[in-house]
């Protein structure tokens, strides 16, 4: 995790989970809160998997 928090939830979950470039399109989100919950599609071709990351801000981040 980034020390000072993401801009956005697809930025934590994309870059803060380690996917590699071109491996996870961000489907969906929804913002509740400090909650957020941001859906994917993974592989960069058929099969794609589905994913669903739950993300908390912290100190505004």
């Amino acid at each position: 995790m980034a020390s000072n928090g993401y801009e956005t939830p697809e930025q934590a979950v994309l870059e803060g989970g380690g996917w590699p470039a071109g491996m996870a399109t961000v489907v969906g989100l929804r913002i509740s809160g400090n909650e957020a919950r941001v859906w994917l599609l993974t592989n960069d071709r058929k099969p794609f998997e589905e994913y669903e990351c739950v993300c908390f801000r912290e100190n505004g981040r």
